[in-house]
């Protein structure tokens, strides 16, 4: 499972680049996390949200999560709309 969903990185700003450049997003091994193996189902749930909408069932992996996907939207340049940015805010508040 991409932590940035395809759909999500597309949206917020993947729309603009080469063909060569979605593959390698799609196909990135270099950051560990970039994608995660997750049962099926949890897949489905979570879909092509972002954290605004999912997130892990594990609320013990909650600020990690959302830490994951703000360096993989900045590392790719990908834009937070405002509700993700907003949810992203809160959880990294409550972290320790």
């Amino acid at each position: 499972d991409h932590v940035v969903p395809l759909k999500n990185a597309h949206e917020s700003g993947a729309w603009t680049w080469s063909t060569e450049r979605k593959k390698q997003y799609a196909n990135y091994l270099t950051h560990e996390k970039h994608l995660l193996a997750v049962s099926a189902s949890e897949n489905r749930k979570k879909g092509d949200k972002g954290p605004d909408r999912y997130m892990p069932p594990n609320s013990a992996y909650h600020c990690e999560y959302v830490k994951v996907w703000t360096q993989i939207k900045r590392d790719w340049e990908l834009e937070m709309t405002e509700a993700e940015g907003e949810k992203v805010q809160r959880v990294l508040e409550s972290c320790n």
